[in-house]
């Protein structure tokens, strides 16, 4: 029998209670999303559809981004609100757009990470951010999250927005202004892949701009930031690895919201997770992921219990547990056979256990420090697969951004190339030895050697010099004297030989 979690018991409980305000046991909240057509706003248009089957009618704002969605927050325009990390540390703190701290916000969860995508048309030679200087580039809708980004990257770029033809375009106007060259530039805040950016690409209309590590290195240390990639072949045409910037997109909301209307919501997300995704287009990998550690932003006190639960990592630690406890099983029931099997190779199967677990657990710890603040280990298996690359070649751009993550890396490196080495020389030593023993015992079986010699010489063709040899182990030099086995193809006269002795055999 399988009990539930305390998060998922507190959700039903709460569903369970009455809305104060609910005439017809239908509650009504106002959720504000983004542009038309962007990821926030079919996101928002799903939980909607979704929401309706159990008795939650989700009202879905369009609006120019997450500086807007802040806004209708605030004047209790709108109850839920799709908003980028960097802008909800902003409003939080009081800093620009923001004129001072907007109180009340609480977090309900993250949802997905976004990437800092910066696309500039394929026939100009501009290589950087820096390199934008005069050129007309389209900053996100005024309002946006990605108008505020862009306008940081600039600013770690030591370029100023003043030197730029800066643009205020809305995502549908983007693809018409760079066919048309009347845009050179423009910057997009979305999930991987994007659309709109896969279309550029496809058509070579546009190609993307690698941001320079100092850039990264500078909003990095501002906290509103992490470090990410577009990892080579997102989309076409694109051959390399992009490293740029990241953000993460939350559910926020006010902290006089009843409590049902937030159970309720984020019930219909975890039960409905993956049919939202596939009708939406976009992954909610952060979905009950403990928020960035850098946001100050408080939680709801029914998200509590749900943050940090990571429903589908425990679901991958449960099944990890039932194929470990089915391995045990099977171990343990044929012992006698393994044991048999394995006998003379315990220090591979050691050092192979060793191996894994090493890898295992330090794929761990870095999914422990760094999958709320870094993409490239967001989930287990990310952080398993991004440390074979480090073990392979080095993280690059996949460098972990926590001290506790750096802490990892080098003990799994230093243990894990030592590891490596100890095995592959392990190996290569039991392979050998194999080798001979099949060769000796095939020699062995193939000429009747007496089974009663043991400790004996093994010499390989017959020569004059062999006859030295054979001279010299017997003679008073050596008081012991081990039993010879000469391997020839063409027959030997022992009896010819001073030295010929009983212990002597002959396999022609």
């Amino acid at each position: 029998m399988m009990l539930a979690k305390p998060s998922t018991v507190c959700l039903i409980l709460l569903t369970l209670l009455p809305h104060p305000s609910s005439a017809n046991d239908s509650t009504n909240i106002v959720l504000a999303t983004g542009e038309r057509g962007g990821n926030y706003f079919r996101l928002g248009n799903q939980i909607a559809k979704i929401s309706a089957l159990r008795g939650l009618t989700v009202q879905v704002l369009s609006s120019e981004g997450s500086v807007d969605n802040i806004e209708l927050l605030r004047t209790g325009k709108a109850a839920f609100a799709f908003v980028q990390s960097d802008i909800a540390s902003r409003a939080v703190r009081g800093h620009k757009p923001f004129r001072e701290p907007v109180v009340h916000l609480v977090l309900v969860t993250p949802l997905f990470a976004e990437a800092v995508q910066i696309l500039v048309r394929s026939d100009l030679y501009v290589f950087t951010t820096a390199e934008l200087r005069g050129k007309v580039v389209s900053l996100g809708p005024v309002g946006s999250g990605t108008e505020v980004t862009a306008r940081s990257v600039f600013e770690a770029s030591g370029v100023s927005v003043e030197e730029i033809q800066a643009r205020n375009l809305p995502l549908e106007s983007v693809d018409k202004a760079l066919s048309s060259e009347t845009v050179d530039a423009v910057f997009l805040s979305s999930a991987i892949p994007t659309p709109a950016v896969q279309k550029f690409l496809e058509n070579q209309e546009a190609r993307l701009i690698l941001l320079d590590s100092k850039v990264i290195e500078r909003l990095a240390k501002s906290g509103s930031y992490v470090e990410a990639a577009i990892t080579k072949r997102t989309y076409p045409n694109q051959p390399d690895e992009v490293p740029t910037i990241g953000v993460q997109a939350l559910l926020l909301t006010r902290d006089d919201v009843p409590a049902t209307d937030i159970s309720l919501l984020l019930q219909v997300l975890q039960a409905n997770r993956k049919g939202i995704e596939s009708d939406a287009g976009v992954r909610m990998d952060l979905l009950g992921t403990s928020p960035p550690p850098g946001l100050s932003l408080p939680i709801h006190p029914v998200s509590r219990s749900y943050l940090g639960s990571g429903t589908r990592f425990q679901g991958g630690w449960l099944a990890l547990v039932i194929l470990l406890l089915l391995l045990a099983g099977f171990v343990i029931l044929n012992r006698r056979r393994i044991r048999h099997s394995l006998a003379g190779r315990e220090k591979l199967l050691l050092g192979g256990v060793t191996l894994a677990s090493t890898w295992l657990m330090s794929a761990g710890g870095l999914y422990y420090y760094e999958h709320n603040v870094n993409e490239n280990f967001s989930t287990f298996p990310k952080s398993a697969w991004s440390l074979l690359v480090y073990v392979s070649g080095g993280f690059q751009s996949r460098s972990p951004l926590t001290g506790g993550g750096e802490l990892v890396s080098v003990f799994s490196i230093i243990l894990g190339i030592g590891m490596v080495s100890w095995f592959i020389a392990e190996s290569a030593g039991s392979l050998v030895s194999a080798k001979f023993r099949t060769l000796e015992n095939f020699l062995l079986r193939r000429n009747d050697v007496p089974s009663h010699l043991k400790d004996h010489l093994i010499i390989i063709n017959w020569d004059h010099r062999t006859e030295r040899m054979v001279e010299q182990l017997y003679g008073p030099d050596f008081e012991q004297r081990r039993p010879i086995v000469v391997l020839s193809q063409e027959p030997v006269d022992f009896s010819a030989h001073p030295t010929s002795n009983p212990d002597i055999s002959r396999n022609n």
